[in-house]
């Protein structure tokens, strides 16, 4: 709706812009006044275009205001920020136009250009969206049927890669959450059964979160201890905590090591870098130089993407003049920074991290205890 409103507005300013220019009133002389002379040469006078009533500045400056408002929520991508930022430009560049009252030709000919490419843009964003052909949703129903009871099959039958593979396939193709409760608890047991007991502990927590009721809650729920246990005590599930005798060792299963590249690299263009690092750890794919690279690239997204969170909260803890508010903002920056270190060790942003974490630190430790609202 917001971009439907900034569509009009351009729209508008746009045919205000293409107005007839102010006629100038010329006064002939008199015919007494006449003298056979021959006439002055004149210059040619400059024609200027009136925006003072024509141009809302007051509405532009409410809509400057809220785009800024927006654009302090910590959870905007780069690209929306980017978006906003060009936006506000625009109608800033308009606003002080209108001020002025009026504007020459090579005024008017840099609003038009302002103008044509905001529609460029818009026209890129949102037209072209329009020419995609429409979507056969019984088509897709009928694939996702197929692939469910597939991945329900090798699951009952052991092929846990495959049901990985499967899993993440649909999320990747239709969203995370297409495959439902039923299909996730399989997915979290089959990512232990491969050895990514920290990715089952994530799945199957927010399993457990979604789902009401379904045959394997349970067993969810006693296998979700076990793997937590592991992490802890051993970082692998330990056969002597399950009271068993050793088994041989199960048969590798094949990996595909050009599925894994492919699905992490869309992951990581989504900005779904959790996912992403979870598949390529979880290949146990050695000396590939491209699983390496795409490892470092999803810790950096993952970095930064804290990073700006924290950035963002630290403002609003700089801009905020209530004492809790501030300290709140800062605790939960320092959180987030903190968690990075832990994890990221060895990341080649850890000293710019640290950096971060100690000005956080600084400012908490001289907020005042008194809980009072802070002055300018």
């Amino acid at each position: 709706m917001m971009f439907a409103n900034i569509l009009l507005t351009l729209f508008f300013l746009f045919t205000i812009a293409c107005a007839p220019a102010k006629k100038e009133i010329q006064i002939s002389p008199s015919p007494a006044s006449s003298l056979p002379s021959s006439p002055l040469p004149q210059k040619p006078k400059k024609r200027l275009i009136q925006l003072s009533n024509l141009v809302p500045t007051a509405e532009l400056e409410k809509r400057i205001e809220q785009l800024n408002i927006l654009l302090q929520k910590p959870n905007l991508s780069e690209q929306q920020s980017k978006e906003i930022k060009e936006i506000i430009n625009t109608y800033s560049i308009i606003k002080g136009m209108g001020e002025k009252g009026y504007i020459d030709q090579k005024g008017l000919k840099a609003m038009i250009n302002i103008l044509l490419s905001s529609f460029q843009k818009l026209e890129g964003k949102y037209v072209l969206a329009l020419q995609k052909r429409p979507v056969n949703i019984s088509n897709i129903l009928e694939s996702l049927s197929q692939k469910r009871q597939k991945i329900i099959q090798d699951y009952k039958e052991g092929r846990y890669m495959d049901v990985v593979n499967q899993c993440l396939e649909l999320k990747l193709r239709y969203g995370g959450y297409v495959i439902g409760p039923d299909l996730d608890t399989i997915f979290a047991i089959s990512l232990s059964e491969i050895g990514m007991i920290r990715e089952a502990i994530d799945t199957g927590e927010k399993v457990l979160q979604e789902m009401a009721l379904i045959p394997q809650r349970d067993i969810l729920k006693e296998r979700l201890k076990e793997w937590k246990r592991s992490i802890e005590e051993t970082g692998v599930p330990s056969e002597e905590e399950k009271g068993e005798e050793a088994i041989p060792e199960k048969k590798e299963e094949k990996v595909d090591i050009n599925f894994i590249i492919i699905s992490a690299k869309r992951l990581i263009e989504q900005e779904n870098f959790e996912q992403a690092l979870a598949i390529l750890n979880g290949s146990k794919i050695e000396d590939s130089k491209e699983i390496e690279e795409l490892k470092n690239k999803a810790v950096e997204g993952i970095i930064n993407r804290e990073r700006n969170k924290a950035a963002k909260l630290f403002l609003l803890a700089r801009e905020s003049k209530d004492l809790e508010k501030k300290r709140e903002y800062l605790k939960t920056a320092f959180r987030i920074l903190e968690a990075l270190i832990i994890q990221y060790p060895d990341s080649p942003f850890m000293d710019r991290i640290k950096e971060n974490l100690n000005k956080v630190s600084e400012e908490l430790q001289a907020l005042p205890t008194a809980k009072t609202p802070i002055s300018q």
